[in-house]
């Protein structure tokens, strides 16, 4: 995968599409067909794998900019005469005064509205489970009493640690704003607790680390794109680490 990464490094740098995307290099393995097993399990539950979206409704912007100035000015005639026995005088005088004052301003403000959605990656556990052999019969109904099940759950985030954030900060201020591609880092762990009955039995667990490339004109939509892809390596490697444990020879 490191060689993978450097292709893509290089061709974010040399590519023309620099500035319209950034660059998942996805691990061979996901592209390849699972290990398979004789059928171990005859029949198996599944659920869970639940995760909310927010589902967007509305949204908009509204703009609003105000301002003026003043210009105000005034001239001013003074006039006088003194008369005495000895003297005659006469004397005058001119000023003026101005002034200007100018404000103004602007404000800007974006709303959306929506709502959270429940959904469920359930079915693809399920598939990937299939995939193995492992299990005669797979079912997302509820479990048969006394029956096994599996209760799956998939947490995923991004966090790309203090020194690759200052690094990252760093080109985006300066070779960034060229298309300069930095790393950004997701992770995922995924969990499937095992029951029988109203016993539990053991948990499966995996965790993903997936690094990739973006660009500072495209890293808003990488990283919503690299938490969905590490989300589905996290249930594919879950499916497969339960095959593995409930039906490898080991």
């Amino acid at each position: 995968m490191g060689a993978d990464r450097g292709r893509c490094f290089l061709m974010l740098i040399f590519s023309g599409s620099v500035l319209a995307n950034g660059c998942m290099p996805i691990p061979a393995r996901y592209g390849m067909p699972p290990r398979t097993y004789a059928p171990r399990v005859e029949h198996l539950s599944v659920t869970g794998f639940d995760r909310e979206v927010f589902k967007q409704t509305s949204g908009g912007g509204s703009y609003a900019s105000w301002g003026g100035q003043q210009n105000a000015s005034a001239n001013v005639r003074a006039y006088g005469a003194a008369v005495g026995p000895d003297v005659t005088a006469y004397g005058a005088a001119r000023g003026s005064a101005s002034s200007h004052a100018q404000w103004g301003g602007v404000a800007a403000s974006r709303s959306w509205g929506g709502y959270y959605e429940t959904v469920t990656d359930v079915s693809e556990f399920k598939r990937h489970l299939e995939n193995t052999r492992c299990v005669r019969a797979l079912s997302l109904d509820p479990p048969q009493s006394g029956g096994t099940y599996l209760v799956g759950d998939v947490k995923a985030w991004q966090h790309d640690g203090a020194g690759r954030h200052v690094l990252n900060t760093f080109l985006a201020l300066t070779v960034g704003l060229f298309g300069f591609p930095g790393q950004h880092v997701v992770y995922a762990h995924a969990t499937a607790r095992e029951f029988r009955g109203d016993t539990f039995i053991r948990e499966h667990a995996v965790s993903v680390r997936f690094p990739y490339w973006v660009t500072l004109y495209t890293f808003r939509s990488d990283d919503e794109e690299a938490l969905g892809t590490v989300r589905q390596m996290a249930i594919r490697d879950l499916a497969e680490a339960v095959a593995g444990n409930m039906c490898g020879t080991g």
